[in-house]
């Protein structure tokens, strides 16, 4: 894949995307009031810690997909891909302080290139705040959520420590990459900018995890970016 190879309707769809999207999303998301509009939209992910992501989903799904007319991807089992114009694309947050972007799983990402020839991420990119002020975030969170799910239950018997929460997001760009092969993901393996994520790890019921891709942010090469919109 050189520079051109990416064809010209993969990059204006990204576009018409980016650009809707960047004409609506704010300057700047409180972490508290994303998860009650998650909550009070329907959203069955608000409980969700790493909620800047599911947001975005949301964003996208409320605020944009009405005005470009886009419908949800293909599902491979419990995977289902975000939005589906003539190419399917998924939605990724990125806090810029961090190099690593969990993608999808393994296989659902592999059958979803075969079938389509080929699959993109919208990624939101930006500034994170955490909860500094003694876990206050997280308190308010737990409260919100009121049971406590059998992951933290899980944490709790194992005495680990809760990570740091994100209390807020500020945008600052909306990238493209485009996936078009299995030859691609093979020689990104290789190159070191694609790699395993939750590999022979387990759920707290002691399932195991479905393999996932990850991203090197720092590694991608310019010739799998669709494009960049700077918010």
């Amino acid at each position: 894949m050189t520079d051109s190879e990416i064809p010209l309707s993969i990059r204006e769809e990204f576009i018409s995307i980016a650009l809707v999207a960047k004409s609506l999303i704010p300057k700047f998301v409180d972490g508290k009031d994303a998860i009650l509009e998650m909550k009070n939209g329907g959203s069955k992910n608000w409980r969700q810690t790493e909620w800047i992501g599911w947001w975005f989903e949301f964003f996208i799904e409320t605020e944009v997909r009405p005005t470009i007319g886009h419908t949800i991807g293909p599902s491979y089992g419990k995977t289902t891909f975000d939005l589906q114009i003539d190419h399917v694309w998924d939605l990724k947050a990125h806090p810029n302080h961090l190099d690593a972007l969990i993608l999808n799983d393994q296989v659902a990402t592999r059958q979803c290139i075969t079938d389509h020839n080929g699959v993109g991420f919208v990624i939101v990119e930006g500034t994170t705040q955490y909860d500094d002020d003694l876990g206050t975030f997280k308190e308010w969170h737990d409260k919100l959520k009121g049971k406590k799910s059998a992951y933290v239950l899980n944490r709790i018997a194992r005495k680990a420590k809760p990570r740091l929460r994100k209390i807020s997001f500020s945008p600052t760009a909306i990238v493209g990459i485009w996936i078009d092969s299995q030859e691609t993901l093979e020689k990104g393996s290789k190159d070191g900018w694609i790699s395993d994520f939750q590999k022979n790890m387990r759920n707290s019921n002691g399932k195991p995890r479905n393999a996932k891709y990850k991203f090197d942010t720092s590694k991608i090469p310019e010739k799998n970016v669709v494009g960049r919109e700077t918010l």
